[in-house]
Parts: C-alpha cells; sequence; structure tokens
C-alpha cells in the first residue's frame, strides 16, 4: 500500500485536485484518524468477532431479516431488493459488509478534517478499472470476492457524495492490507495541524454538513456550525 503523509494545505490540495487517468477510476475515502482501518462496520461489531465464520453469517442475515421485517413501513418505493435493503441499511446506520467511497475527493477530504481532533487523519484511494455490476450478482452475502459497485440512488446522501461502495466477501478483514485484499489502495496522511485550514477551504467551495447531507438536519447542522465559529477563523 503505497502511503505519504502531506505536510501543506498546498499540498493537500494539489492531492485533492491532481490530474487522473480518464481510463482508471479512483475512489476516496476520508477517515478521522490514521488508525482507522478499511473494515465495514460489520466487521467492527465486538459482538460478532468473537463468533466463528458460520455463525457470523446466520447473525448477519438475522440481522438484515430483521431490518427488512421492521423498517417495510418506511420504503417509500416499495419492497427493496438486497442490494437496495444493503444501501438503505448502511444510510441509517446498521452495521453492514458495505464501506462507503465517493468519486470527488473534496466530499472524503470532509470528511477526515470535519473533526478537529489532534489525531492525524488520511484520505484512502483505491483504484479501479470499471465497478462490478450488481445485475449480475443477486446475493451480495454469498460473493468469492470484495466487489465495487454502484448502487442505486436510495437516498439523496449518495448522490450528494457522489457515493460508491466495496462490498466485502469477508467483511472481517481490512481492505487496507493489500495482499489479503487484492486492492490498489493508496493511503495520503493529513497532519492534524493543518485540519482547520482545509476545511475552512472545503467551506469556501461550498463542502460542508449542508451539501453533504442534504436534509433539514444537515442545514441545521451547518447553520449551527457556521454561528459557533464566526469571527473564529484563526481560533485553532
Amino acid at each position: 500500500m503505497e502511503q505519504q503523509t502531506l505536510n501543506t494545505t498546498e499540498e493537500v490540495f494539489d492531492f485533492l485536485i491532481s490530474p487522473f487517468d480518464l481510463g482508471r477510476k479512483r475512489l476516496y475515502r476520508g477517515v478521522s484518524s490514521v488508525g482507522h482501518r478499511l473494515i465495514p462496520s460489520l466487521g467492527r461489531v465486538a459482538a460478532l468477532q468473537a463468533l466463528g465464520e458460520e455463525e457470523r453469517a446466520i447473525r448477519e442475515q438475522d440481522l438484515m431479516d430483521e431490518f427488512r421485517k421492521h423498517a417495510r413501513p418506511y420504503f417509500e418505493s416499495g419492497v427493496p431488493d438486497e442490494w437496495e435493503l444493503l444501501a438503505i441499511a448502511q444510510h441509517h446506520g446498521l452495521p453492514t459488509r458495505l464501506l462507503d467511497w465517493s468519486r470527488n475527493p473534496l466530499v472524503a477530504a470532509y470528511f477526515a478534517v470535519e473533526s478537529q481532533s489532534e489525531f492525524d487523519c488520511c484520505i484512502y484511494t483505491h483504484t479501479i478499472n470499471r465497478f462490478t455490476s450488481i445485475d449480475a450478482v443477486l446475493d451480495p452475502y454469498s460473493i468469492d470476492t470484495t466487489m465495487t459497485v454502484e448502487m442505486p440512488h436510495v437516498t439523496r446522501r449518495i448522490t450528494a457524495q457522489s457515493g460508491v461502495f466495496t462490498v466485502s466477501e469477508d467483511p472481517f478483514l481490512a481492505l487496507d492490507d493489500g495482499e489479503e485484499s487484492g486492492l490498489e489502495i493508496g493511503k495520503y496522511v493529513i497532519p492534524h495541524f493543518l485540519k482547520w485550514e482545509v476545511l475552512l477551504r472545503l467551506h469556501q467551495l461550498g463542502v460542508n454538513r449542508a451539501t453533504l447531507f442534504p436534509s433539514a438536519e444537515g442545514i441545521a447542522q451547518y447553520l449551527k456550525w457556521e454561528l459557533e465559529n464566526s469571527g473564529d477563523a484563526h481560533a485553532h
């Protein structure tokens, strides 16, 4: 896995707007700490980590069945198929084998620097030649390799964040272990002392809670952030 530290704000934005190969697709995922690995949320559930592979699979399927049953009254477009259900569950915070990525590097940068903690953060990249068509794979739970897929835009958030997903064959393995996953992964570290300036520049470019979470809640969170930080541009 290629790893590089971006030591200045200029280096960060040179990376974010760097030329790319139109024949290949580079995807981005921002995380708030360099210690966060590319493990789907399902694989981070401690109660499941202690189980064997077969029991994990049973628990995962039971979880999705329960979600389908209880959330059914809220499905505005009818009962979703397995892929749509995964995307909806992920959107609402249920642990799944999906991992969110974005085509837009500015979106990934926002999620990396939004938390103004004392931890260095990073942007992961994932480079592919093409997406796997979900039309050819009816069961996302029986795949034999990690796939990169475009989901139906079942939520506005997927559209706003230029969202795509990896779906893991084994959600308990970290995708940033290149030898294990077989994926072309890069890691670009942003030191914690650059996070505030990068965040301000992203806000100037219109990348913020209101645009990435198109809802009344997203607008309220953005206005609250502006209120709390007005006149405070140099305080961090």
